[in-house]
């Protein structure tokens, strides 16, 4: 076989603003899966499917909208650093009353025009990753480390740790454990098994701490 659909069911949003007609026109859109999934030959027969690289979910920005660069994690964290700083800074200045006129400082003007330019212009929601070591905890067990990849992506959080995938990725490709909130309620989506493409998912809901009866 050399081609197969894959047919994800799922819904799409689309953020809607006022222009300067006054015209409602769409900004942004996004494609949100299900858990629904699909797979079809060129002939429109349900297979099952090869192993696959997988693709994101990515919508096409409406013509006309230019897509906003992002901000990785360590820039969006220098940014509120120097938003904090600046703010501190031109509440000294105004303590001195009369003394001093903001407008004039040359250097807090360069930085007000700097954190506009990022806090307007930039977006913080592309996909970041992170990387963390996670170690064997049982005393009566020899020593052992597993490396962690972490993939923030579309309002969801998927881990990968080394040496663990999915049947429907490569190796080194897939992330078996995910949180993502789903029709309100937070869940966890555990793909536990290589050889199954159906995911164990666990509700949380319970572990609300309202719920608290204690």
């Amino acid at each position: 076989m050399k081609t197969f659909t894959k047919i994800t069911v799922g819904f799409v949003t689309q953020t809607f603003e006022k222009d300067k007609s006054g015209k409602y026109v769409c900004k942004e859109q996004e494609f949100i899966a299900g858990d629904t999934v699909d797979y079809e030959n060129v002939d429109g027969e349900k297979i099952t499917p090869p192993v696959y690289e997988y693709q994101p979910f990515e919508m096409v920005i409406p013509c006309g909208i230019t897509q906003r660069p992002t901000l990785g994690l360590l820039e969006a964290q220098l940014l509120e650093a120097c938003m904090t700083l600046t703010s501190y800074t031109m509440d000294l200045l105004y303590r001195l009353d009369d003394q001093v006129n903001i407008n004039d400082v040359d250097e807090v003007q360069q930085a007000r025009d700097v954190i506009e330019k990022y806090r307007t212009g930039y977006s913080t929601d592309t996909p970041q990753r992170y990387e963390i070591t996670i170690e064997e905890q049982a005393p009566d067990f020899p020593p052992k480390t597993i490396e962690v990849s972490l993939l923030v992506e579309n309002g969801q959080l998927w881990l990968k740790p080394e040496g663990y995938g999915e049947k429907c990725t490569e190796d080194g490709e897939g992330s078996p454990i995910g949180i993502e909130i789903w029709q309100g309620k937070l869940r966890l989506i555990a793909f536990t098994d290589i050889n199954s493409e159906d995911p164990q998912i666990i509700e949380m809901e319970n572990a609300r701490e309202e719920l608290r009866k204690d």
